[in-house]
């Protein structure tokens, strides 16, 4: 098997991005006319059948000089190239102009000689692509290897395959792009085009459908044409046709299995499919009488057919209602009901309590009637993920008229991690109308919660986190999922986002059986096509039943006592004294226990005093209902109520929770009164809120205001709250203003502030809002928030402001504020607070850098060296810092050094000279400092020894003294970073009270210089192969980039710069000057490689399959080795290759032979007849010819030529001196005949 390994190289002479021309303005880049260089798009690579025409296409390209300018390529304006200049402006249209480049684009297409390009200066040239038959290798011989003939841009050549590349330049008048290439590839054999698409369609009859076969490709070998013939029965009616892929048809109005022909085709081979349309006959209708009801006593109630449908719309349906069990628990029908009627009126009993059953049969113009049960199969219901996992659940339901055994069912919880849990159901079944959960643990509370449903436990029930897939299988096909398990997240149901995580979804009750398209159950963005109810997390409320009106044909009945309506009315201005010329602001509210205050209710506001009316301007502001109501049924009446409405749990207070599924409401209405300047401050006024619910007394409410005879200026009431962590004070004053700390949290909260003689408004103004300027940059360093949880959401105008107080302010500051407040006639006066932040924080002020960078070497005991230059990978560099403490003493902060990427903030001392002098260089221990009091002796022995052998006096010796465990750091950098690197560096530093300062950062770039060894990716060989390894694109960053092609591991082409230490010189593959390449083998049988230090070194592989590994690693020219690369070789056996036969593309005959005619003694050659192949290609081939016939053709005795003279022993006697013919001898068959032509 062939290491394929395509590359090109370019060398990258200075780094070029976008030329452009500039002007300088304070620093910033202006450009005008044409700027940037183009860029090419040669567009996708594909394969082609041979002989097919290729398309190209360059459309892609672009300039990005798109950007709005002016056709004159001067204008700076819009208004100035098109009004003054004429000109046209590239922006969307304006100025009649377009939105295209003003600089046109040129194409120059190139490439491989082996084809010929038709209008190659266009975006979208064409080829042909050539036939088979070519000699494997390169079209051009100059090139001798794969990657030497691609990266030349020539064609390679296989025996089944072409590889062409194609390079793109594009221009724009004056700037050539960078080249793009494409790689076409000719197969030699077609395949058919590829069509996946279900082949069974279930519809009714005489409806439309469409067959969608737009999915279809051609492109593992594009012929350039893709054509679709249908083939309909005539019992269809065809709608549409267009385009000829997709298919739209009227079903016929006879039931059956119809059989429709569809072949695709690419003009050299088809792909035929049968698609099976079943046409359903008549279904039965569905009765659906509509979901279980609450009625009061007494009262006249409605059931009603109305959501029943026929599927297949088989005449009109006519309806029988059976309610014999009502009549026997003492409901009657109305007065002129009919019981075949659409809806039927019956009055309830005078008992609560009473339930009854009844039942609705309805029949199409076939005279076909419903069933009892209408579900088609079970499905999932109901799924539940609660806070605790063993209060989970999934729920399935029986909505068929049949017991259902589940051992031919399974669940599947597929995972977000790719985890599938299978739920084996055998043993379990469900009958009609039932449900059948699935829990955790019997051990939790969901029994208990749930009335003891019919369950089975399955332990890892927990692992649903609602980005978990839940299918259903029936006989291991899938009939219906939760989620989907290509896309696994947390999914939008029915409009909520996130709904399939911690909710409680309940399938809608007009569901009959699964889906199986999970976008289409879900609903996503729209709750009214969603299948799903959503419910809050832990609604237990529906799970072990399942109400779905329409899989059965009954309705439950049940009286209650018929409760009054509840009544409310409120104002936030209860309890003051409203004034003339004032506003009062109502809020009433009606709860009816039984809904029955829109259809048979009614309600108003009246006056107590009707004579104060011509004082009023009375105007209903806002009017609203409900989705539910906060209820708490666990208490009696009327506590059970909250008395306000709701949409979803977190409208309702602790405790009750929102009830939108009884159809219980609130009626919510705002109004708002006006009083007139001459209303009579002696009387109060009083409104009363009535309701009605038509069966009950009326229920009255009352709220009355005094009315003074002139206003008073609001009264500010105001308290100054502190919030640090976790502990919330009130502030008091000290020495006049309110200390606060850093990091805290300030409150001025105005709310208890008081309008005893209301007007209608109460407005909070803050004259003068806190400001704080640490850095003098006119910004306001204290975050200033509103209270939007009581309706403020203005800084400047809410009742309780906060301030978030900086941190690290490094001196005390102080701020105030100014506020008042004014009922829209008076005011209450400003009031100023001041206020002090005390500065307890240190401060990390800057990291600088020492200029002092050092090299370990602890090979001959010489220590850190200090260096020049440039920071290397395994240099360790010195940094100091400066902080300080504004309420303490700065000597006593700890520094907290941090850097990232792998590099280390070391712990280090500083060498002595002997004299007590501390060196500046640094020292792990007293090894690393030795030196000679006498400073002119670098080692010990010239230190202590005279050249005679005596000793000199002098000391050898030295410590490493102190440590850098403060302001000053020792960063050490790792090694084998590959690129160039830049390591971040941050500082903050804690006084001795665990305050801790601001963090301060400085970046260090270090430059890599050790070799990267990369011994290529995994590649599979066949048995005794000769294999390359290839260690060719292991890299240096010292080394200059240039550009190599090649394919990664995963297939993929990747043509990005590499700094590589080894290249070609005269074909032959060497490193450059100082590299040394090392491999070695680490697994397998013991093979010899070519050189363990060659770049690509080569070896044959075993004789028997199995897996070897090898090992590369790279030491340079300064000795810094690479880290080691190692590369898996898969060795396969051989697979013998197969051989076909034919003639010029023509299969021999029948009797697998082909004749042929010649005249006697004429050679024949056996041309284009013989077709092979190899799985495990390898190595030349060796052809190996016999005859199997006596006779006409066959060979003479050891391949020996003769003359037809029978004498002649040499070619030259045979044909010049005796007019003879020089070849294989021919004889006959027959034994008789002499001549060709008697035979």
């Amino acid at each position: 098997m062939k290491n394929k390994l395509l590359n090109s190289i370019v060398l990258l002479f200075g780094m070029v991005n976008m030329l452009f021309a500039v002007e300088s303005n304070n620093g910033s880049i202006n450009c005008t006319g044409n700027c940037y260089e183009p860029i090419s798009n040669a567009g996708d690579d594909a394969s082609y059948y041979q002989g097919s025409q290729v398309m190209l296409d360059g459309s892609a390209s672009y300039d990005p000089d798109i950007a709005a300018g002016c056709s004159d390529e001067s204008s700076q304006t819009e208004q100035e190239c098109c009004e003054g200049n004429e000109g046209e402006w590239s922006a969307d249209g304006t100025c009649d102009g377009s939105s295209e480049t003003w600089f046109e684009l040129s194409y120059s297409w190139s490439g491989s000689s082996l084809i010929v390009l038709d209008n190659p200066s266009s975006a979208n040239p064409s080829f042909l692509a050539p036939p088979s038959g070519l000699s494997p290798g390169c079209f051009n011989t100059d090139y001798l290897s794969e990657e030497d003939c691609l990266g030349n841009s020539e064609s390679w050549i296989t025996d089944s395959l072409i590889y062409i590349p194609i390079n793109l330049v594009v221009n724009d008048g004056d700037y050539d792009s960078v080249a793009d290439q494409v790689m076409i590839t000719v197969v030699y054999d077609n395949t058919a085009p590829v069509l996946n698409i279900g082949l069974l369609y279930e519809v009714t009859k005489l409806s439309e459908f469409t067959i969608d076969a737009s999915s279809a490709n051609d492109d593992a070998s594009l012929t350039g044409s893709l054509a679709f013939n249908w083939d309909i029965p005539v019992e269809f009616t065809q709608v549409s046709n267009e385009p000829s892929s997709i298919i739209t048809l009227i079903s016929p109005e006879v039931g059956g299995d119809y059989s429709l022909g569809l072949t695709v085709s690419d003009g050299v081979d088809d792909l035929d499919l049968n698609i099976t349309v079943s046409v359903l006959n008549n279904q039965s209708p569905y009765a659906v009488p509509g979901d279980d009801i609450s009625v009061g006593i007494s009262q006249l109630f409605t059931l009603s057919g109305s959501d029943s449908f026929d599927p297949d719309n088989t005449g009109n349906l006519t309806y029988s209602w059976n309610i014999d069990d009502c009549l026997a628990n003492g409901f009657s029908l109305a007065d002129g009901q009919n019981l075949n009627s659409l809806e039927i009126n019956l009055n309830a009993p005078s008992q609560s309590g009473v339930t009854c059953s009844a039942s609705l049969v309805v029949t199409d113009g076939d005279g076909l009637g419903s069933s009892t049960w209408s579900g088609e199969d079970i499905f999932i219901s109901e799924i539940a993920e609660a806070s605790s996992s063993s209060n989970s659940y999934v729920e399935l339901y029986n909505g068929t008229s049949e017991n259902v055994d589940l051992t031919d069912y399974s669940l599947i919880i597929v995972r977000n991690n790719g985890t599938e849990y299978v739920i084996d159901l055998s043993g379990e079944s469900i009958v009609p109308g039932a449900t059948f959960l699935i829990i955790r643990s019997s051990s939790g509370d969901i029994l208990d919660l749930l009335d003891n449903p019919n369950y089975m436990t399955f332990s890892n029930l927990n692992k649903m986190t609602g980005d978990d897939a839940v299918e259903l299988y029936k006989n291991g096909e899938l009939i219906d999922t939760f989620g989907d398990r290509n896309n696994l997240v947390k999914w939008d149901v029915a409009g909520v986002e996130d709904g399939s995580y911690n909710h409680t979804l309940v399938r809608k009750n007009f569901v009959l059986s699964g889906n199986v398209d999970w976008n289409e159950s879900a609903g996503a963005s729209d709750a009214n096509a969603s299948e799903w109810l959503v419910y809050d997390v832990n609604t237990y409320d529906y799970g072990g039943s399942h109400l779905n009106t329409y899989c059965d044909n009954f309705i439950n009945i049940t009286t209650i006592e018929n409760l009054p309506p509840l009544v409310s009315i409120q104002s936030d201005q209860a309890g003051l004294s409203l004034v003339p010329g004032s506003t009062l602001t109502l809020t009433g509210s009606i709860i009816d226990p039984e809904s029955a205050m829109i259809s048979d209710g009614d309600y108003e506001f009246r006056l107590v005093n009707q004579n104060h009316e011509s004082y009023l301007d009375v105007d209903i502001n806002d009017f609203s209902i409900s989705d539910g109501v906060c209820m708490d049924d666990s208490q009696p009446y009327p506590d059970n109520y909250e008395g306000i409405g709701c949409s979803n749990n977190n409208d309702c207070g602790s405790g009750y929770s929102c009830n939108e599924d009884d159809g219980i409401y609130e009626i919510s209405i705002e109004l708002v009164l006006v009083l007139s300047d001459d209303f009579d401050h002696t009387e109060d006024l009083g409104i009363e809120l009535v309701a009605d619910d038509g069966t009950n007394e009326a229920v009255l409410e009352t709220i009355s205001f005094d009315v003074a005879e002139s206003n008073l200026p609001p009264v500010a009431n105001y308290e100054v709250r502190e919030t640090c962590g976790n502990s919330t004070q009130t502030l008091s004053l000290t020495n006049g203003v309110y200390q606060t700390s850093e990091g805290c949290e300030i409150d001025i909260d105005l709310s208890s502030s008081s309008d005893n003689t209301s007007t209608g408004a109460l407005n909070y103004d803050w004259e003068e809002l806190p400001f704080l300027d640490l850095d003098a940059n006119g910004t306001n360093e204290l975050d200033l928030s509103a209270n939007p949880s009581g309706g403020y959401y203005n800084i400047e105008s809410t009742n309780i402001l906060t301030i978030d107080i900086p941190e690290n302010i490094s001196t005390n500051r102080v701020f105030d504020c100014e506020f008042s407040l004014n009922d829209g006639d008076l005011s209450s006066g400003s009031i100023d607070l001041d206020f002090e932040i005390v500065a307890s924080m240190p401060i990390s002020t800057e990291i600088l850098d020492t200029g002092l960078f050092y090299e370990y070497n602890a090979d001959n005991a010489s220590g850190f060296v200090a260096q020049e230059g440039f920071v290397y990978e395994g240099m360790t560099v010195g940094l100091s810092a400066s902080a300080f403490d504004p309420d303490g003493d700065d000597s006593s902060l700890q520094y907290d050094w941090d850097v990232d990427g792998g590099a280390l903030v070391e712990t280090l001392g500083h060498c002595d000279d002997l004299a007590g002098n501390i060196d500046s260089v640094p020292c792990f221990t007293s090894d690393d400092c030795q030196n000679c009091s006498d400073s002119q002796f670098a080692n010990e022995n010239d230190c202590l020894f005279n050249e005679d052998g005596s000793a000199t006096g002098n000391i050898w010796g030295g410590g490493c003294l102190d440590n850098n465990s403060g302001d000053l750091a020792y960063i050490t950098f790792p090694i084998h970073i590959e690129n160039d690197t830049d390591f971040l560096v941050e500082l903050n530093v804690e006084d001795p009270d665990g305050n801790e300062s601001n963090t301060i950062e400085f970046s260090i770039n270090v430059l890599a210089r050790y070799p990267v060894a990369n011994a290529g990716h995994d590649i599979t060989v066949v048995v005794g192969e000769s294999v390359e390894l290839v260690g060719y694109l292991s890299q240096d960053n010292q080394e200059q980039e240039v550009a190599i092609g090649s394919w990664d591991n995963s297939g993929v082409w990747d043509d990005s710069g590499k700094r590589i230490m080894a290249n070609y010189d005269n074909y032959s593959l060497a490193p450059f000057d100082g590299y040394t390449f090392n491999w070695s083998q680490t697994s397998g049988t013991g093979v010899a490689l070519s050189s363990n230090n060659d770049v690509n070194p080569t070896f044959t592989a075993p004789l028997e399959p199995e897996t070897l590994t090898f090992s590369l690693f790279v030491t340079d020219p300064d000795g810094h080795s690479s880290e080691s690369s190692t590369v898996s070789v898969t060795v396969i056996a051989d697979v013998s290759p197969e051989i076909g036969w034919g003639v010029n593309g023509n299969p021999f005959n029948d009797s697998g032979l082909m004749y042929y005619r010649y005249a006697s003694g004429v050679p024949i050659y056996f041309n284009d007849i013989l077709t092979y192949e190899d799985e495990t290609p390898k190595g030349t081939y060796a052809f190996n010819w016999e005859s199997i016939t006596a006779g006409i053709c066959s060979d003479s005795e050891a391949t020996q030529w003769v003359c037809t003279d029978g004498n002649s022993l040499s070619e030259a006697e045979c044909c010049d001196n005796n007019g003879g013919m020089w070849g294989y001898p021919q004889e006959c068959n027959d034994g008789v005949s002499l001549n060709a032509e008697d035979c």
